[in-house]
Parts: structure tokens; sequence; C-alpha cells
């Protein structure tokens, strides 16, 4: 390996050990509460190291969602690739996203408030969250194939409120796992996943005494 291989190596490895350790500090405190000076020394960084890769803790926290987000869609896609059913695709994404966010506590705590925020504007066009708006690149062919699985299904004449009921989905699950309703968030899958089947679920028959 050259120097200039391994200098960039190095400093692909700095900011990688950047965005952890910034991803745990706003994760305690919020973008508000978190400062340049303790993202760096979690990092065990100097503040000049820092900015040397973040201008900004806007950026850097724009980059923590970021990554955050490209990592869900890259562990999504490949240990459950999109199926040619959207049934059983709206399921392993939900059950996925629950197991995802389960292990990943601190991503959890900024994503559930980043993704309602996300939710609640983008009717409004440039007022999305910007570390949720620069997401499209990392996960647009999974988006661009369930936006097929829903052309192809009864939802077709509906896409976008289909994608807005799923939306709300997502979020409600981030919120009950946010809260401690891991049970209810797991209780509630076969649920959603029944609606978008079309079905209704069974009535539980009550045994005479």
């Amino acid at each position: 390996m050259g120097v200039t291989e391994r200098r960039e190596r190095e400093r692909e490895h700095r900011r990688a050990a950047i965005v952890a350790a910034a991803t745990e500090v706003f994760a305690e405190h919020g973008l508000d509460g978190a400062s340049m000076a303790s993202i760096a020394r979690h990092a065990e960084l100097g503040k000049a190291s820092l900015y040397y890769y973040f201008d900004t803790k806007q950026a850097l926290f724009d980059a923590v969602l970021s990554q955050g987000m490209d990592r869900f869609f890259t562990e999504l896609t490949d240990r459950h690739p999109p199926t040619g059913d959207l049934a059983a695709a709206v399921e392993d994404l939900l059950s996925f996203t629950v197991g995802f966010f389960q292990r990943e506590r601190c991503l959890l705590r900024l994503m559930a408030p980043a993704m309602s925020h996300l939710h609640m504007t983008t009717a409004a066009p440039g007022t999305a969250h910007p570390g949720l708006a620069a997401l499209s690149e990392g996960h647009t062919a999974y988006l661009t194939h369930l936006d097929q699985l829903v052309a192809a299904s009864p939802w077709s004449d509906r896409p976008h409120q289909f994608l807005a009921f799923l939306t709300d989905v997502i979020v409600t699950l981030l919120h009950l796992l946010l809260t401690g309703g891991i049970a209810e968030a797991e209780a509630r899958l076969g649920f959603y996943v029944d609606l978008i089947r079309g079905r209704t679920a069974a009535t539980p028959t009550r045994s005479t005494p």
C-alpha cells in the first residue's frame, strides 16, 4: 500500500470514529446540548482535528443521520432483498426496522424525532431535515423497487397514500421502541401486515363455560 492510500484509509478511519463518537454524544445530549468540544473529547481528538473533517456541528449531525440510514438500508437489502410480493417486502421491512433499532439505541434516539420531522414536512418542499433530505442516493434502489411493488398491487391507484401510511407505521414503531414499548411494537407487526394484505384480524373464539 502506498503512502497516499494509507493516508486516505487513515482519514476514513478517523472520520468514521468521529461519526461514531458524535452519534453517542448527540443521542445523550441532543443537537442543541451537544458541543463540538464534547464530541472531540469523546473521540479523543483535538477540536482542530474535528473541524478538519466537519465545518459545523450541523454538518456532523447530518453525517450521523445520513450514515446511520445508509447502514440501515445496506443491512436491509443484504439480509432481506425486496421480493416480488408487496406484503412480504413490507413485513421484512417492518420486522427489520424493529430489530435494527432495538440494537442501535443511539441511532433510535436521533432517528425517531428526525423521521417524524421529515414526515410532517414532506408536503412543504425544502423544509425537510437536511440530513434526511440528502439520503435519497443511499436507498434509491430499494425505494424504487418498493414503488414498483406498489404499482403492481391493489394500491396502484393511490401509491402516495400507501407510502404515507407505511411511513406513519414506521414512525409509530420507532416511537414505541423509543418509549420502551418493544412488546407492543412487535405485536403490531402482524396487524399492520394484515392491513396491507387487505385482511381483517380474526376474532378469537371464546370457549363456552
